[in-house]
């Protein structure tokens, strides 16, 4: 597995963490080899349920190949051990995990969404059974991962 952070965004630890995240979800997994490339972008002001924090992901060309997408607001909340932000991390793993199984895909444009096949454009994201999936399994991760990885005494990640 190769993962690729965009260290420009980020600092030291916080790129070590998202590094020991995707790790855990992918082994826990079990994940086959998967090329992930994590970039910070901007906060998006107009997505006012996540008050600009937010996370995307697509699959780039051949299957294996995932770029994540998070808001800085996320990447900024990593480092302060906010728990949201790594649901997020791991919701966006969870639909790297989607894509793999071939359960979710883009046919040629965002617009396109098929969930098992299904075209799910018109589903609202709060009924849309990829991000219900992902959020839960974001939720669970993060609680998992935080136990094992984070110590709030410290505000770090452990060794």
């Amino acid at each position: 597995m190769k993962i690729y952070v965009d260290d420009c965004a980020v600092n030291k630890r916080v790129e070590k963490g998202i590094k020991q995240a995707v790790r855990f979800f992918a082994q826990n997994e079990r994940l086959p080899l998967i090329t992930v490339v994590v970039v910070t972008v901007a906060d998006y002001r107009k997505h006012k349920e996540t008050k600009g924090a937010f996370g995307f992901t697509s699959q780039l060309g051949k299957k294996g190949l995932y770029l994540v997408t998070i808001s800085r607001k996320v990447a900024n909340g990593l480092a302060k051990g906010h728990r949201v932000s790594w649901v997020t991390i791991f919701h966006e793993m969870q639909h790297v995990k989607q894509f793999q199984k071939g359960e979710l895909y883009y046919a040629g444009k965002k617009s396109d969404t098929f969930w098992k096949g299904v075209n799910i454009e018109h589903v609202s994201y709060r009924n849309n059974p990829s991000e219900i999936e992902a959020e839960k399994v974001g939720q669970e991760y993060a609680d998992d991962f935080m136990a094992v990885y984070y110590d709030p005494q410290l505000t770090k990640l452990r060794k």
